[in-house]
């Protein structure tokens, strides 16, 4: 939600300015999904999806569903890939990492213009 003005403008500047810093870190992948991209399963709530070494050698996977109303950590296999295939759905539509920073970098300096004519 980088188009909508949270906090205020400046609020929002100094927020979207973190986000452009935390993009530049090499674990880092930002991608938006445009509003013209349209409804998208994920749009309501966020996941994290986790992947780790579970007693050596088995990969165990899990999600951390929120929500609104709060959130739940999922363990079924059937549920995490589910999760993760509407995950990919969704990065398939976003911007890429690259094109999701200069869109961040437009909306800063959009900001900043509403910040000097007010």
């Amino acid at each position: 939600m980088v188009e909508k003005v949270v906090g205020g403008v400046d609020t929002m500047i100094e927020q979207l300015l973190y986000l452009v810093e935390i993009a530049a870190l090499p674990n880092v992948t930002l991608q938006i999904v445009e509003h013209s991209a349209g409804a998208y399963s994920l749009l309501t709530g966020s996941v994290v999806l986790l992947g780790y070494e579970d007693d050596g050698d088995d990969e165990s996977k899990s999600a951390y569903v929120a929500s609104h109303g709060g959130g739940v950590t999922l363990e079924d296999a059937d549920e995490v890939e589910a999760l993760a295939a509407q995950f990919e759905a969704a990065a398939n539509i976003a911007l890429s990492h690259d094109d999701s920073v200069k869109f961040v970098e437009r909306r800063i300096e959009v900001l900043r213009g509403a910040a000097r004519q007010s």
